[in-house]
């Protein structure tokens, strides 16, 4: 019994544990609703505040933001310290992230990528 039990619990865990290292987030125009006041605005997965990505120094981790936006983007990593080039003001300091494109900064490259969504 108990070893039926570890194993259904580990076959429903293995999946989770996988992707631990990979995150998609999407950039939305959403509704923000403050109870005093309700404006439109932009948020991640569709919601504002957007998720909270939690991994450990020196973990590889795979981020995937796709820009659903009709205008170009960027995120702005709190917590990561990046070069500039992948953190930072569309066209000034970082190159932005085009409608329908998806940008992957990946721990164990340091490096960004661009790929079409």
């Amino acid at each position: 019994m108990k070893k039926t039990l570890v194993a259904g619990t580990l076959g429903l865990l293995l999946p989770a544990i996988a992707l631990a290292g990979e995150y998609n987030l999407t950039v939305d125009r959403v509704e923000i609703d403050t109870g005093e006041f309700v404006k439109q605005g932009v948020g991640y997965n569709g919601k504002s505040p957007g998720p909270v990505l939690r991994f450990k120094e020196g973990e590889e981790v795979s981020i995937n933001v796709t820009n659903n936006l009709d205008e170009m983007t960027s995120i702005h990593w709190h917590g990561l310290i990046l070069p500039f080039e992948q953190d930072g003001v569309p066209g000034i300091s970082f190159p932005g992230i085009k409608p329908g494109e998806t940008f992957t900064w990946e721990s164990s490259s340091q490096m960004l990528r661009k790929t079409a969504s």
